[in-house]
């Protein structure tokens, strides 16, 4: 307490009271306090280890109210508890020991543990305390609790998973190393079976171990866990078994270490090492390994086969120098000499033949530069030679077959520079190799085909086979040329150059604008016998002649707006211009009658069409003109005439000119009625749309009305 221990004196008691003289010498020795005191709770009696205790002289205590050695804290509660045993009995405290606090006489607090007991005497009760002084136990206790944390801390930070089972293998404590290292928190682990963190093929090998630990064994070994999410995790576990006091099994403690990046690492080397064999084993090239005496010391089975020995072994030993003939060997010597990484040579057989090789050769040097051995990586090259052969043969024939070709060809880089012209093409634009060589590829062109030229070069670039025609300047003048250029492109794809062929074709130029000046003046004879022929209806019936230009506008129209080419726009439009020409056999009072005409007349009237196609079947149009006027009254569902075709029987052509042909009839006006106006026509055709007439030339006609103001 940091006090001397004062020396008290004895306390004087009866001789002739054996039995008291037993018990003060009892409590003269006691290492606890003892004290008693009565109702009114005044000490009565203390023994000399309370005053020690308490730091108080027997007489400063003696008839002093016990409540002296609390702390104030603990008074009113200890008087509540006096008044109720003597007024109700009732002993709560009594015969337990209470971990409490003392009060020494200078006013230090310390633990004690207080245990009370009560007994009576002439009516009076009395109190009597034994005390033991606390303080060394809570400072080991504290102490313990202090190791503890520290030995907690270290556990939780340690890099090892430490890992605690029962008997029977059930989680009693896993640090935070183990339960991040499988995925889990620690309460999750807590009370599980070992065997759970592990697959079916793992658990009956853990279980194993686990009967050695009962038996005392201590062991390391690599073992596999599972993790949460499945994986596999890999750790070196050190597992010592515990035992109580008489030796027997309680439990195991395990130091896991988690090793799966070794594992892995481990796996790869193997891999690796099986990747590297198969590679030694496969490849076609020989590989040789020669010591500082050029002596073979490892080969693969590729280095026997292609020296002509059964199998590797047969090579070890050997002077390497043997495998190749000496004029190769101080090629390579030179070529070493110069850093050149692979040699062509002449390697030998087991037999003494020789064959065409390619050698690479390495060194293999210790820390301090000297030469441990010499690695040589060869291959028979006999097939590319004979490859080679045939290529230089092949580009010699290609060379004749460029020089001698009447068309000009050309290799331009990708920047549009002349790279080669063929000879033809340097005759005809009077250059030499030298002048071609860096010019541009445009520079031949006329101007006004020099943008072509470069267009045409970034699309051939892009991969495209491009095809165009130009003029270009020649010893001749300006002539016309046809050019195909197609790009070259590397192992990554791409452009390295692009070929372009050229020849003349001026000649085919020319005759092309003859021949085109030829059927323009065609078209125009053309057109001259379809207006003769047109104006034959207009001499009997002038309503027929304004009919047919209307029906020709109008079909030439809807034509247009389906996307038909020119050339079906012309055979419609001249169909429609002629399409009622064989009224000029329709007896012209009928034409023109100003009522209805008899059923007899209409017959006759509905000759026109067979009329029509007859005149115009002997004219020799380029396209089936006859055949479009003869179907222009036949209908989809076969009501029409003179055949009574129907569906996809009747052409397109004739469809359109079907609609055309009702259209303007009805809308206009006839010697023997009125017009009945657009609006009405445009129903009639809707109305039988798809029965009668075809919907989408129906649908097309409607809207060039409607919406694309469409006139005559």
């Amino acid at each position: 307490m940091g006090e001397p221990v004062r020396k008290l004196k004895p306390v004087p008691v009866d001789s002739t009271l054996p039995v008291k003289d037993h018990l003060y010498s009892i409590t003269n020795t006691a290492v606890d306090a003892i004290f008693s005191a009565d109702d009114k709770l005044e000490i009565n009696f203390i023994n000399p280890a309370a005053e020690r205790m308490f730091e108080y002289d027997r007489g400063e205590l003696l008839g002093k109210n016990v409540t002296l050695l609390m702390p104030k804290r603990y008074r009113v509660a200890h008087r509540a508890g006096v008044k109720r045993v003597l007024t109700t009995g009732k002993k709560r405290a009594i015969g337990k020991t209470l971990e409490l606090e003392g009060v020494t006489k200078s006013g230090r607090e310390f633990p004690i543990g207080l245990s009370l007991t009560t007994w009576e005497s002439d009516d009076r009760r009395y109190f009597t305390a034994i005390i033991r002084d606390r303080t060394r136990q809570e400072e080991m206790l504290g102490n313990l609790k202090k190791s503890e944390k520290w030995s907690r801390n270290i556990i939780d930070i340690a890099q090892e998973g430490i890992w605690v089972l029962d008997g029977k293998g059930i989680t009693t404590f896993v640090n935070p190393q183990i339960a991040q290292m499988l995925g889990y928190k620690q309460e999750e682990m807590i009370e599980k079976p070992l065997f759970n963190f592990m697959d079916a093929d793992a658990k009956k090998e853990a279980q194993r171990y686990y009967k050695r630990r009962e038996q005392g064994i201590i062991e390391k070994h690599d073992f596999r866990f599972q993790h949460k999410n499945g994986s596999d995790v890999w750790a070196i576990v050190s597992t010592t078994p515990m035992t109580d006091s008489d030796g027997k099994f309680q439990g195991a403690l395990g130091l896991v270490t988690d090793i799966t990046d070794r594992k892995k690492a481990e796996e790869a080397i193997f891999q690796g090492q099986l990747i590297y064999q198969a590679l030694l084993d496969t490849t076609p090239d020989s590989i040789i390994q020669a010591d500082k005496q050029r002596r073979i010391t490892f080969c693969n089975q590729a280095a026997a086969s292609l020296h002509g020995f059964k199998k590797p072994g047969d090579m070890i030993g050997l002077d390497s120098v043997s495998l190749i003939t000496p004029e190769s060997l101080d090629l390579l010597a030179i070529n070493i000499s110069k850093e050149i990484k692979n040699t062509e040579v002449v390697l030998l057989r087991k037999d003494g033949s020789s064959f065409p090789g390619e050698l690479s050769m390495s060194t293999v040097l210790d820390s301090e530069g000297n030469l441990i051995s010499t690695i040589g990586v060869a291959r028979d090259i006999t097939e590319r030679k004979k490859i080679e052969t045939a290529l230089m043969e092949s580009e010699r024939e290609f060379r004749l077959l460029v020089e001698t070709s009447a068309e000009c060809i050309c290799k331009i880089d990708v920047d549009g520079n002349f790279l080669y012209m063929s000879p033809v093409g340097l005759k005809m634009h009077h250059l030499n190799e030298d002048e071609v060589k860096g010019m541009s590829a445009t520079a031949l062109a006329e101007p006004a085909y020099q943008g072509l030229v470069t267009e045409a070069l970034e699309e051939a670039k892009s991969g495209r086979t491009v095809k165009m025609e130009y003029e270009s300047k020649t010893t001749d003048g300006v002539r016309w040329f046809e050019s195909i250029l197609k790009a070259q492109k590397d192992d990554h794809g791409q452009p390295v150059s692009i070929i372009r062929l050229s020849r003349d074709i001026t000649d085919r130029k020319q005759a092309e604008e003859e021949l085109a000046g030829s059927w323009q003046r065609l078209q125009k004879t053309l057109t001259s016998i379809v207006k003769a022929l047109a104006s034959t209806v207009s001499l009997r019936d002038p309503y027929t002649a304004a009919h047919q230009r209307r029906v020709a506008k109008l079909a030439a129209a809807i034509a247009r707006e389906m996307s038909f080419d020119d050339d079906k726009i012309d055979a419609i439009t001249i169909a429609g211009q002629l399409h009622d020409i064989g009224k000029i056999k329709i007896p012209a009072e009928i034409l023109s009658k100003p009522g209805k005409i008899s059923n007899l007349e209409y017959e006759i009237v509905q000759q026109h069409v067979l009329a029509g196609y007859e005149i115009l079947r002997e004219i020799d149009f380029p396209w089936p003109i006859a055949d479009i006027v003869l179907q222009h009254h036949e209908r989809l569902d076969g009501s029409g005439y003179p055949s009574g075709v129907r569906g996809n029987k009747i052409s397109l052509e004739a469809k359109i000119l079907a609609v055309s042909d009702v259209v303007e009839a009805m809308a206009s006006r006839r010697p023997y009625r009125g017009g009945h106006g657009i609006d009405v026509a445009l129903k009639e055709i809707s109305d039988h749309s798809e029965d009668l007439y075809d919907a989408e030339i129906v649908k097309t006609c409607t809207n060039l009305f409607t919406n694309k103001g469409f006139a005559y």
